[in-house]
C-alpha cells in the first residue's frame, strides 16, 4: 500500500473502478454504504472518471432526464454542492 505517499495502488485503482461500476448498476442506494471507497487520489480520480463514462453511455432520454433534474435542483438551491451534501447525509443516515 502506497498511503505514506499518498498514492494509488494499481490493484486499488482497478478496484475503485469496480466499485464505481457497481454502485452505477444498484437499483436504489440501500446498500450504497457498503461499496467500497478509492483509496488515494489516483483511485479516487479513476472512480468519478468512469462514473463519468458510465452517465454519458446512458441512454439519451435518461441523460436529459438526470439533466432535467440537476437544473431543476438549482431552483432549490444556490450551493453547487448541494447535492453532494445530500448524498452524504443520506449516507449516513443509512449507516445509522
Amino acid at each position: 500500500m502506497t498511503g505514506e505517499r499518498g498514492g494509488s495502488t494499481a490493484a486499488e485503482v482497478e478496484q475503485a473502478i469496480r466499485a464505481a461500476e457497481e454502485l452505477m448498476n444498484r437499483e436504489g442506494l440501500a446498500g450504497g454504504a457498503e461499496v467500497a471507497e478509492p483509496v488515494g487520489p489516483e483511485a479516487t480520480r479513476a472512480a468519478v472518471e468512469r462514473l463519468g463514462r458510465l452517465f454519458v453511455e446512458l441512454p439519451g432520454q435518461m441523460r436529459y432526464g438526470l439533466r432535467r433534474q440537476r437544473d431543476n435542483g438549482g431552483d432549490l438551491s444556490i450551493d453547487p454542492l448541494q447535492g453532494l451534501s445530500e448524498i452524504v447525509q443520506y449516507v449516513a443516515a443509512l449507516k445509522r
